[in-house]
């Protein structure tokens, strides 16, 4: 077991601060897509506690990019069945499955080190960054669409929130609605986990949005800046 992480631990960038990924916790709201390939990856890493947040069971469908079930988990809650999976990739670590909605009752889920949004859901995320903002959490955003996908960090003390970008945007359009493909998920999971890694070892987070095209092989990079008339940053919580 001891030697898991050498390849980690060899690489400079993680190097001894293995220790502090083996410390953190880190919560993911949403056990889909996004959620089962970040679950996984982080599992793999060696973060110590996941905490797996999401309502839903197992469908046919959801095979074509969530990682961890098999076509036997259909009708199974998504939750449950990735920490299963998780604890059988990675004994060394714990998962906690929790089979609810996050809503504005049960937000305490998100105390953390960390949390990854893999929702598809905005009035959730908009939740997540104002209990988030509220209690100084790190938490790292990502959304997937087609063939494209956006990663960015919010940092405590970085002067800006997801409310400033998408202020009052509570549109609803999901997967279901504009389809997505596999490798979308893999590949902007794999850029929020990486987010999500720097942050949990105490090194600087991006400050910049990454857009991803998968089908165009593109990266772009978006400056965002704060809204200073924004409500969370000012403290006016609408959901919490």
């Amino acid at each position: 077991m001891g030697m898991r992480y050498d390849r980690q631990r060899a690489l400079g960038l993680i190097g001894s601060r293995q220790k502090l990924l083996e410390k953190g916790r880190a919560v993911i709201i949403g056990v889909g897509g996004l959620g089962t390939n970040c679950a996984e990856m982080l599992a793999r890493a060696g973060v110590g506690k996941l905490v797996l947040v999401d309502r839903d069971r197992v469908e046919l469908e959801n095979l074509q990019r969530q990682a961890l079930f098999t076509e036997k988990d259909i009708g199974k809650y998504k939750a449950k069945v990735a920490a299963a999976m998780l604890e059988k990739i990675n004994s060394e670590i714990k998962v906690e499955a929790v089979v609810k909605e996050l809503n504005a009752d049960n937000a305490g889920l998100l105390k953390s080190d960390i949390v990854l949004d893999c929702t598809d859901n905005l009035e959730t995320r908009h939740l997540i960054n104002e209990y988030c903002s509220r209690e100084k959490i790190a938490w790292v955003h990502a959304s997937v669409q087609g063939a494209q996908g956006m990663v960015m960090s919010f940092v405590p003390g970085n002067g800006i929130c997801y409310n400033c970008i998408f202020r009052d945007s509570f549109a609803k359009q999901t997967t279901k609605t504009a389809g997505i493909l596999n490798t979308t998920v893999k590949a902007v999971a794999s850029f929020q986990v990486t987010e999500a890694m720097k942050i949990l070892t105490k090194q600087e987070a991006g400050k910049e949005m990454l857009h991803v095209n998968l089908w165009k092989q593109t990266l772009e990079r978006i400056k965002v800046k704060q809204d200073k008339n924004c409500n969370v940053c000012n403290g006016k919580y609408k959901l919490i």
